[in-house]
């Protein structure tokens, strides 16, 4: 009779774990990758599933953690727009704004106020209107700048062509001139425009100076008229706001008014200045 062996069944072997079909043991893509995501696969060059967990890690690093600013998809939509533009640095409102003004010049707070509704109305940030603010001062003072060059220039032409006109006589004639304008009450604000040394006010003030008619000089003393004399126009112009402010609307209009009124004071003396 044979004797059966004695025989110990063998640990049974796991089952290897299904793959994906279209991605291996490795992770590497296969065939069969879906449409959609074979679309980005191919975009990207991607081969394995490594790159896409690399990819995604680099997302967060690029957006950061917390809370994501999320591009509204209309125009429309007013409301997801103001999110962004408060989250980029818009202010809640229009007073919300500050500037500290360091340029010297002087700025109304009506010309600030309207210029922060419109800042506000066209989503700046407070770095855009600090930026659009002192882009314009410093315009405004590179102007200035060569305002007062090109002005210094002129009077230095004028003065030499004074000088070689007058020759000996240019020191008592210039004091004939100033003396006469600061009678006038305007030397000094003819000085401020840079038009004291012009050839019209020059042969004003010398036409006033050789008149006959002294009277005509007294623009501030003496007896009221009973009408109102040409002196009387000049000083109601001296006196008002438009002659006074150089960017005042009517300001250029005044002082054409005022250069007039003087030729007329002048002419009533009945002197010639020097040709």
């Amino acid at each position: 009779m044979v004797d059966l062996m004695d025989v110990t069944p063998a640990p049974e072997t796991p089952a290897p774990a299904p793959e994906t079909s279209w991605v291996n043991g490795s992770g590497d893509f296969g065939e069969g990758v879906p449409d959609k995501i074979k679309e980005l696969l191919d975009k990207k060059k991607w081969t394995n599933v490594s790159q896409i967990a690399d990819g995604y890690m680099d997302l967060e690093k690029f957006k950061g953690a917390g809370e994501h600013l999320v591009i509204p998809e209309s125009a429309e939509d007013v409301e997801g727009w103001d999110k962004v533009w408060s989250a980029i640095g818009k202010p809640d409102s229009a007073d919300k704004y500050e500037f500290n003004n360091e340029s010297g010049i002087e700025l109304s707070d009506d010309l600030m106020n309207g210029f922060k509704e419109f800042a506000h109305s066209a989503n700046y940030t407070q770095d855009q209107l600090a930026g659009a603010i002192k882009f314009q001062l410093d315009a405004i003072k590179a102007g200035d700048d060569l305002f007062l060059a090109q002005k210094e220039e002129h009077e230095t032409e004028n003065i030499n062509a004074m000088k070689q006109k007058w020759q000996d006589e240019y020191e008592p004639t210039v004091t004939k001139i100033d003396s006469t304008l600061e009678k006038l009450g305007v030397k000094e604000y003819f000085k401020s425009l840079g038009i004291d040394k012009e050839p019209q006010v020059v042969n004003m003030a010398l036409t006033v100076a050789n008149s006959d008619a002294e009277d005509t000089l007294d623009v501030i003393g003496g007896k009221i008229p009973a009408t109102e004399t040409l002196q009387d126009k000049l000083q109601k112009i001296l006196k008002s706001d438009a002659f006074k402010e150089r960017f005042h609307k009517d300001h250029k209009k005044v002082h054409a008014e005022f250069m007039e009124l003087n030729m007329q004071i002048a002419n009533a003396g009945q002197g010639r200045a020097p040709q």
